[in-house]
């Protein structure tokens, strides 16, 4: 099996899985999302205007995704609606996205 080659300028999107939250589950749903990369210097930026800020979080989750699938597996555009409507459906959709996109930006989530 041939290794992919590194790229010094990364490709500007990515694909994850997103362990969503549901209200009883025993087990997290998943969120398969096509995330925004940005440099950890920026990353970190961002996360950091992030505090206290007062955009909407629809708003904000646009900056960092560009896409999900919905549930037949057809990937739609991310946009405020689908966020909005993600985020009243489920306990904490905003935290989940946020936080498995710096894991996979930090490598954090690779497999042992």
């Amino acid at each position: 099996m041939t290794q992919p080659k590194l790229k010094i300028t990364p490709n500007p999107t990515f694909q994850g899985e997103v362990p969503i939250g549901g209200h009883g589950e025993a087990e997290p749903l998943v969120l398969q999302i096509t995330f925004r990369h940005m440099g950890k210097k920026a990353a970190r930026a961002w996360l950091v205007g992030m505090e206290g800020s007062e955009r909407p979080a629809a708003d904000t989750l646009l900056e960092i995704v560009s896409g999900v699938q919905d549930e037949s597996g057809v990937e739609i555009p991310a946009s405020a609606a689908v966020f909005e409507e993600l985020m009243d459906n489920y306990p904490q959709p905003f935290a989940d996205i946020v936080t498995a996109w710096s894991d996979f930006l930090t490598g954090a989530r690779q497999k042992n």
